[in-house]
């Protein structure tokens, strides 16, 4: 896994590379930037995943990707740029969290964005969320301090538990399909209402 880095890694002399076996697969870093091996369906739970890996700023993704694991990302503080590939369709448990991302193109087949998924990703300012999306998780963008907008698919299920609870956003347009739970939103925030309508981001690998 690579967020041993101090004690399982290999590092070349003329750059700042290192590289670790993220669940079978050799991943290697190179000033900041992990290129996921074409053929990887899954990127693996904590333990096995790229967490806490601090030396992490950008990530690609392959096509063939189709799922993030639990905590795969969590810790990566300095993670700032993820290009998600257009087969992803599940974010698992506290994926990102405590990343450091800033904005992020979801694939329109993504369906579920699991509890926690970008808890405290507190430069995250803009989301769009895919027409696919069914469920989105309890805390999934708690404490995303600056996020200020969001813009909801209208075929949406549920939404969790303090799922944007602490975040910036000032409205919010919710879709009548939506079971909405407590405290979902932040407490300023009277739904259904207008919203802030996001800038597009260029995240997501085509």
């Amino acid at each position: 896994m690579l967020s041993r880095l101090a004690t399982s890694h290999s590092r070349r002399a003329d750059s700042a590379e290192t590289s670790g076996e993220v669940g079978g697969w050799t991943v290697v870093i190179a000033d900041g930037h992990a290129v996921l091996p074409n053929g990887m369906k899954h990127l693996p739970d904590k333990g096995q995943g790229v967490q806490q890996c601090t030396a992490l700023v950008s990530v690609a993704c392959p096509r063939s990707l189709i799922s993030i694991g639990d905590n795969a990302f969590g810790g990566c503080t300095s993670l700032t740029s993820i290009a998600l590939p257009t087969g992803l369709t599940r974010i698992g448990d506290f994926a990102f969290g405590k990343c450091s991302l800033t904005c992020i193109g979801f694939p329109a087949h993504l369906a579920f964005i699991g509890n926690g998924a970008f808890f405290r990703c507190r430069a995250l300012t803009s989301v769009t969320l895919p027409a696919g999306l069914t469920s989105i998780g309890a805390r999934a963008f708690y404490g995303c301090s600056s996020l200020t907008a969001v813009k909801l698919p209208a075929g949406i299920a549920s939404i969790g538990v303090a799922a944007f609870y602490r975040s910036s956003l000032p409205r919010v347009i919710v879709p009548t399909t939506a079971e909405i739970a407590d405290d979902a939103f932040p407490s300023s925030v009277t739904t259904p209402s207008s919203v802030a309508r996001p800038q597009r981001c260029a995240g997501t690998r085509r």
